[in-house]
Order: structure tokens, then C-alpha cells, then sequence
């Protein structure tokens, strides 16, 4: 009986504990759904339905400079990022902690000549630093009053996890 009630515990500690791995941290997902608004690239909030697994998991991300609004990604996954082939109309992500939605965007490669009015990653790097900006190319001066790059809330995961350079 003391062997049943031990091998219990220890196998819902097992459970508690991978419930709270698969639920913590940021992770970027791509999107399998979503709506813009007409006339822009804005993902309208309450649209998007991720994808089943984040495309950027917690602990693939080394460090988030929030001054210069990048993140450091493992050699592994900037590896695998350089090696896909992107779309040059975007392709459609989410920030999440928990699952929760921060922020949404695309993906859009340096190749692409498309200009959008909305936050853009450039998947390709050539030294793990994939830099989120407002718009693409480059920052859009009209779009820095809804920033929300450095939201509080990945601020604070970021900070606690001595994944942050400020």
C-alpha cells in the first residue's frame, strides 16, 4: 500500500509539473486564421487562431534587447529560419505568453519588397538577432503611438527570467 501511495505522488508531481512547462513562457506561434482591418496590414485583435505549436518556443529564446527591439534566438532555430522559405506577402504571427496573445504581425523576409503598415520580423539573420520593428522595411514613424514591443507583461517574464537587455 505505501509503494501505491508513493508511486501516486510522485506521478502527480510528474503531472502538475509538465502542465505548468507547457504552459509558461513566450513562445511565437504562427496563424492559422486571422482578419486584418481593410486597406491595412493591422491583425485585427480577437482574430487570430494560432497554430497547434509555437514556430519559436521559451527556451529558444536567449534574450530580448528592449531598447533595440530584438530577439536573440538560439544558432539551431536562426539555422532553420534561413533555411525556409518565406513568403514575400507576410506570414502571420502571433507573441503569446501562455498562450495568451501579447501582440500580432508577420514575418517578412528581407527579400520581400512589400511594404506593410503593421510589426514585422525578418526571420533571416545572420547572427541569431531577429529584430522586431514597426512596419517593414524598417520603423514607420506613424505606428510608434501603439507600440507594443516592450508591453509590461513581457517586460516582467523577461526580467524575472534573466532573458531581458535593457
Amino acid at each position: 500500500m505505501k509503494r501505491l501511495i508513493a508511486i501516486m505522488t510522485v506521478f502527480s508531481f510528474a503531472l502538475i509539473s509538465c502542465e505548468k512547462d507547457s504552459q509558461s513562457g513566450l513562445e511565437i506561434y504562427l496563424l492559422t486564421d486571422f482578419q486584418k482591418k481593410s486597406s491595412s496590414f493591422e491583425i485585427i485583435s480577437g482574430s487570430e487562431k494560432l497554430s497547434k505549436n509555437p514556430i519559436i518556443s521559451y527556451n529558444e529564446i536567449i534574450l530580448y534587447d528592449s531598447t533595440n527591439h530584438y530577439f536573440q534566438i538560439d544558432a539551431s532555430k536562426a539555422q532553420e529560419f534561413n533555411q525556409k522559405n518565406w513568403s514575400v506577402q507576410g506570414t502571420a504571427f502571433s507573441l503569446t505568453i501562455n498562450k495568451s496573445i501579447i501582440y500580432s504581425g508577420y514575418f517578412m523576409p528581407g527579400y520581400s519588397s512589400l511594404g506593410i503598415d503593421w510589426i514585422a520580423i525578418d526571420p533571416l539573420s545572420s547572427n541569431s538577432n531577429i529584430r522586431v520593428s514597426l512596419g517593414y522595411p524598417g520603423d514607420w514613424a506613424q505606428l510608434s503611438n501603439r507600440d507594443p514591443r516592450n508591453d509590461n507583461r513581457i517586460i516582467n517574464l523577461l526580467l524575472k527570467d534573466n532573458k531581458l537587455k535593457q
